[in-house]
C-alpha cells in the first residue's frame, strides 16, 4: 500500500475531511442559510430559513429568533419520524415529522 493510500485511511485524514469551517459572530437577517458543513459560533439568525439536510453542522452560543424557520430535507427527517412514531401528538400537530401510519397499525418511513 502506498503512503498516499495509507494516509487516506488514517484517523487524521478522516478527521480533516470532517472539519467544519467556522462562521463566527455574524448576523443573518432575512437570509436562507444552509447549515450543513459549517460550525456557527455566536451568530444571530433573524427571520431566516435554516436549511438542514445532514447532521454535519454545529451551532454554538447562537440566537435564533422565533420568526426563523428550519427546513429539513433529505434523509435527515427519517430518524426524527422514527423517534416520533410513538407519539400521537406529533401526528396531530406536526405531521411532517411523523411516519405514515398504516390501517393495520404498522408505520412506513421512506425517502
Amino acid at each position: 500500500m502506498s503512503n498516499e493510500t495509507q494516509n487516506q485511511h488514517s484517523p487524521g485524514w478522516l478527521a480533516s475531511m470532517l472539519h467544519r469551517p467556522e462562521i463566527n459572530g455574524l448576523w443573518f437577517n432575512c437570509k436562507e442559510v444552509k447549515l450543513d458543513g459549517f460550525r456557527f459560533i455566536r451568530c444571530r439568525f433573524d427571520n431566516c430559513r435554516l436549511i438542514i439536510s445532514s447532521t454535519n453542522f454545529e451551532i454554538e452560543n447562537c440566537f435564533i429568533d422565533k420568526s426563523s424557520q428550519t427546513v429539513y430535507s433529505g434523509d435527515i427527517v427519517k430518524p426524527i419520524r422514527l423517534f416520533n412514531s410513538r407519539y400521537d401528538w406529533t401526528y396531530e400537530n406536526m405531521p411532517f415529522f411523523a411516519p405514515t401510519k398504516n390501517p393495520d397499525g404498522t408505520i412506513t418511513i421512506k425517502g
